[in-house]
């Protein structure tokens, strides 16, 4: 039986130049930045969200004018105008 020598160098250099290898590749990597384009639909978006934000919740001006005229008695419902607006939002093609 034969048993030639292991170099162990030679081992060790081809670890070397993998370590290397993989320690390049890791500092290519974090020198690439990631970027984010918004579209100009997106940006209008962002603009009215903004907006909206800032914006009462409560219009307090429109709930006092109703107040106002449901205590004199002059309030009046727009029936019809409710059920339009209703089938509008609910994206119905055309009135039945």
């Amino acid at each position: 039986m034969n048993i030639s020598k292991i170099n162990p160098t030679g081992a060790v250099e081809a670890y070397k130049s993998i370590s290397k290898e993989v320690r390049t590749e890791k500092v290519n990597k974090t020198k690439m930045k990631d970027s984010l384009t918004l579209s100009k639909d997106a940006k209008i978006f962002q603009t009215a969200l903004k907006e909206v934000a800032q914006s009462p919740q409560i219009r307090q001006e429109k709930v006092n004018e109703i107040a106002k005229r449901v205590k004199s008695g002059t309030y009046t419902i727009d029936s019809k105008g409710i059920a339009k607006k209703m089938i509008e939002g609910a994206s119905f093609s055309k009135l039945v």
